[in-house]
This record gives structure tokens, C-alpha cells and sequence, in this order.
């Protein structure tokens, strides 16, 4: 039967890993009977390795942050229309997009419902992945990751950001009851939970693992992911870059520049147990959640073993007073300052040597004008005698009678 593979993350499970060596092996995929597309619409500022981002996506107006619902309808209509045309080509296709498990438990909760509907009009099977992460670990990674990459959300106080998880973005905390939310219209057995944790990857790698959920083995015909490290912002470092977000608009680069900086600084401060929740907070914060989640590990991977691991680290929550946060400051602005004294030497000795150039170029140019000058006197000269020449030649006794007369003249 023909079958459509729904990798739906969670976030900050290593889904653009996953993507981006599904993108960079597709062909491989393709000769291993899975169609990885490259869907037809493309998002503003999205991979297109996140091919199922059309079932979540949303749309704005140019210029404005006002979504354009019209045009979101409009090119998810589209987008599944192309997605039945390829079913006719091919008999296994999948997709990737971590932000479906949010989405679908918020703004759009019909999507699964949308889905089986088409999955019975083109006569296909949905086959769900997802890996998850203990939700302390997600919220806190998740975060860390706004923190870093979006200037726009990324001023918000932790406080006010769990508020918000604990109220709007909840739904996405409780895994038990999204994956029965989803197994309403996806069969039981066609969803394959797996634990974001190296110690239960196949292989004890991500990649490796994933493969493995679709039968097949890592070898060296796929070509290898590179590997970009993705390195956490510390506490301090993050309410550092929290400040410095409110003076948006931040480039790319200018962002990149500030995120390497605040990491030299984290390396030059001994390692801190301080955390954004303490032991207790995150002992507390988990609580609610331990019962679902038990109950999902034994429905939906049954290995007798927890979901996750609750023996939470030794952490003390962290607080503006903390030394090392005041430490990291000064190192952070002295880095930066030193960081333009350098730049500003090394564009001063660029000029100079620009200025050198200058000159040079100048006394370059008026020797070659000289030189033209005589060139050009040189070519006058030969001018004139080339024209008397003609004329001695052409009218041979006037000349000689002209030359006569000149010296009488002179006498």
C-alpha cells in the first residue's frame, strides 16, 4: 500500500539534522524506494529540507507581520493537490516538519483530520515518527534557541516564556495526549515513538537511528551530514544576548558575531551549577507530567523502561546578583571593544596601504603621461618630415627651385 511518512519532530530534537541529511541524500533515498520532494511553495526563511512545512505554515502580508489566511488556504490546497499527483509516481513519500506537533494543538486542529481525508481520497497510509524529550529539557533547550536566533520573541524574561508554556504552548508538553490525539486518525501501530536520548538511538546515533525506523542501514553510499556544532548559550550569556535583542533589527552576521562572543567569554569562566530552575523547580515543574508520560512509554514503545530519565541534575536557580553573570559582562564588552579597537587598526593600516597605492598609481600615471607627451613630439616631427617627403618626391623640381629660392632669401 502506498504510504506517506509523517516526521513530525518535537522541537530540539536534532529535526534539521535529520532534514538536512534527508535533503543531501535524496537521490540515494529515492533508489531505496522513499521520495524525499522538494514541495513548490517556498517559505520566507525556511529550508526547503522541511517539506512538510506546508501543512503548518503560515503566511504574512509583504512588509507586515499579519498573516494572509487567504494565501496560507490557498497554497496549502495547492501543496496537497501536489502532494495526490505525486502518489502516482511513487509509492512511499515523506515529509518532515517539527513544527506539526505544536501547530496541530493549537491553531490548526484539524489537520489530522485533513490528512486522513486525503490519505482516503488518494488511497495511502499515514505512518507517524516523533522523538521526544523530557519537557523541562525541551522548554529550557527551546528557550536557549529563541534566545540566540530570534531578536523579535527573544527579549522575553524566562519567567513571562514559562508562563506562556504553562498556558498557550501546554499542549505541546503533553506527549501522552498529542499522540492519542493523533492516533484518532492515524492507526496505533503506523506511529513510532522514540526517546530523544543517545542511549536508545540504534547505533547510538540519530541519523543511524531514524534510518532504522525505515528499514534501512546507514552505509557509504549515503553521503555523510558536516557536522555544525550547536552550542548553548550559559544562563548568564543568555540574559546577556535577552538585553541586547532590544536593539532590533539585528543582522545575520551582526548576530553570529555577538553568539561567538558571548561563547569565548563562557570559556573563560569556570563551569556554573547555576541554572534557569533549580533541582526542586524542575522536580516540581515535571510532576504533572510523569504519569502520562509512563503510560505512554508502555502503550506506545513497551520496553518496561521510564520515558525519561528523573533523576534531575544538581542545579541552584540562577539570580541577577550571581558573580559570575557581572564578570561576564565586563569580559563580554571588553571582548567587543577589543574586538573594534582591532578592526579599527586593521582598517587603519588597510588605508594606509590603500593611501601607498594611491599615490603610487599617481606618480605611475604622470610618468606615463610624460612619456606619451614625448611620444606624441616624436610622432609630430615624423609628421611633418613624412609630409615633406611625399612633396619632395611628388613635385621634385618645384622643391629644389623652393629650396633656391630660400637661400637666396636668407643672403
Amino acid at each position: 500500500m502506498k504510504t506517506l511518512i509523517l516526521h513530525i519532530g518535537t522541537p530540539k530534537t536534532g529535526t534539521t539534522s535529520i532534514q538536512n541529511f534527508c535533503g543531501l541524500n535524496r537521490e540515494r533515498l529515492d533508489e531505496l524506494g522513499i521520495h524525499y520532494p522538494v514541495m513548490p511553495y517556498c517559505f520566507k526563511r525556511v529550508n526547503p529540507t522541511r517539506n512538510g512545512h506546508f501543512l503548518v505554515g503560515s503566511i504574512t502580508f509583504d512588509g507586515s507581520r499579519e498573516r494572509n489566511i487567504e494565501k496560507e488556504n490557498e497554497v496549502f490546497a495547492e501543496e496537497l493537490e501536489h502532494l495526490g499527483e505525486l502518489f502516482q509516481e511513487h509509492n512511499t513519500i515523506m515529509l518532515s516538519e517539527e513544527s506539526i506537533w505544536t501547530i496541530s494543538a493549537t491553531r490548526k486542529k484539524d489537520l489530522w483530520k485533513i490528512l486522513k481525508e486525503h490519505s482516503e481520497k488518494y488511497n495511502y497510509q499515514i505512518k507517524v515518527i516523533v522523538y521526544l524529550r523530557r519537557q523541562d529539557q525541551l522548554m529550557l533547550s527551546r528557550y536557549n534557541q529563541m534566545l540566540k536566533t530570534d531578536v523579535v520573541a527573544g527579549v522575553r524574561r524566562f519567567a513571562s516564556y514559562k508562563k506562556s508554556m504553562n498556558t498557550q504552548f501546554k499542549p505541546m508538553l503533553q506527549y501522552r495526549e498529542r499522540i492519542e490525539d493523533i492516533a484518532k486518525y492515524v492507526p496505533k501501530e503506523n506511529i513510532t515513538v522514540k526517546r530523544f536520548d543517545r542511549k536508545y538511538f540504534y547505533k547510538g546515533d540519530l541519523t543511524t537511528d531514524f534510518l532504522h525506523i525505515l528499514g534501512i542501514e546507514l552505509d557509504d553510499t549515503f553521503k555523510p551530514l558536516e557536522e555544525i556544532a550547536n552550542v548553548g548559550l550559559s544562563v548568564q550569556s543568555g540574559e546577556i544576548k535577552r538585553v541586547i535583542n532590544r536593539l532590533r533589527p539585528i543582522s545575520y552576521e551582526d548576530n553570529e558575531k555577538l553568539i561567538a562572543l558571548l561563547n569565548e567569554c563562557d570559556n573563560l569562566l569556570p563551569e556554573s551549577k547555576a541554572a534557569l530552575m533549580s533541582t526542586e523547580q524542575v522536580e516540581k515543574y515535571m510532576k504533572p507530567f510523569i504519569k502520562g508520560n509512563e503510560e505512554l512509554a508502555a502503550e506506545y514503545i513497551g520496553d518496561n523502561e521510564p520515558l525519561f530519565d528523573y533523576n534531575y541534575k544538581k542545579t541552584t536557580a540562577w539570580d541577577y546578583n550571581d558573580k559570575k553573570y557581572h564578570e561576564e559582562v565586563i569580559l563580554f564588552f571588553a571582548k567587543a571593544v577589543g574586538g573594534v579597537y582591532k578592526e579599527n587598526q586593521q582598517l587603519k593600516k588597510e588605508n594606509q596601504q590603500l593611501k601607498q597605492q594611491q599615490e603610487q598609481t599617481i606618480a605611475d600615471f604622470k610618468t606615463l603621461n610624460s612619456k606619451i607627451k614625448d611620444i606624441n613630439t616624436k610622432l609630430n616631427k615624423e609628421k611633418a618630415y613624412s609630409r615633406e617627403t611625399r612633396y619632395l618626391l611628388k613635385h621634385p623640381i618645384k622643391s629644389f627651385v623652393k629650396k633656391i629660392i630660400g637661400i637666396f632669401k636668407k643672403k
